[in-house]
């Protein structure tokens, strides 16, 4: 490229924030000349290349115009890789975080047979401080189970979940007693007909609490220890079914 040509480009390009050097503009023509070649239009990429040959101010402005757009072209992809990795980042994170909080139903069967087992426990917690008639620990106890249901506010779980921190509420046994007969019955809905708990439960009723209305609870022994009344009549009550 001789140097009256150089001049004359540079003037050409006076002003832009970009100018392409006559290296650049070899370049930039031999592979937008390639470009056209790959897509098998002969007649085009000889016409391209003598726009640079014959140092015409058409070619060098065409050839300014490819730059640019190569240059927006490569900024456009570097940001698209970016915004990419920042969504596979943001899902897998986001996944994560979505599994561990969701509901006790929307689970793997696995995990909610290990999770019904921890909401079982809790209530047999609760269950066996009344029989002892120790408010306190059933307090305790519901709160613990509370903390495990935290999640659920639909459903038979919603349902327990509502009980239970109604218990935890309450410091008298007799008190809690009273709410402990639903808590038993939603209980016995959640896990009627649960194979996967691996352990019997058994539902239990007693015909004279709450002045011979009766009321049922459940247990994992078959021994009848009875939380409505508890030393006072401790063994009151029979089987009714193995769940």
């Amino acid at each position: 490229m001789d140097a009256d040509f150089e001049a004359k480009v540079r003037n050409n390009f006076r002003g832009r924030d970009f100018y392409p050097t006559p290296t650049v503009l070899e370049h930039t023509c031999g592979i937008s000349t390639l470009v056209v070649r790959c897509l098998h239009v002969d007649g085009i990429a000889r016409n391209f290349q003598g726009l640079f040959n014959n140092k015409s101010y058409l070619g060098t402005f065409i050839i300014y115009k490819i730059i640019r757009f190569m240059k927006r072209l490569y900024r456009g992809l570097r940001l698209s890789l970016i915004v990419a990795l920042l969504l596979v980042i943001g899902c897998s994170t986001g996944g994560t975080e979505e599994a561990n909080s969701q509901p006790l139903e929307a689970n793997s069967s696995a995990a909610v047979d290990v999770q019904m087992k921890e909401v079982l426990e809790g209530y047999l917690q609760i269950k066996d401080a009344l029989v002892l008639t120790d408010g306190e620990a059933a307090g305790e106890a519901a709160k613990t189970l509370a903390k495990l249901l935290v999640n659920e506010t639909e459903g038979v779980l919603g349902d327990i979940h509502l009980e239970d921190r109604q218990i935890a509420g309450m410091a008298a046994a007799d008190d809690q007693r009273v709410q402990i007969e639903s808590l038993s019955n939603n209980m016995y809905t959640l896990l009627k007909g649960n194979a996967g708990l691996g352990m019997p439960v058994y539902q239990q009723y007693c015909p004279m609490a709450f002045d011979n209305q009766g009321a049922a609870w459940l247990a994992v022994e078959k021994e009848v220890n009875n939380p409505y009344f508890g030393d006072r009549m401790l063994h009151c009550g029979s089987v009714q079914e193995e769940l």
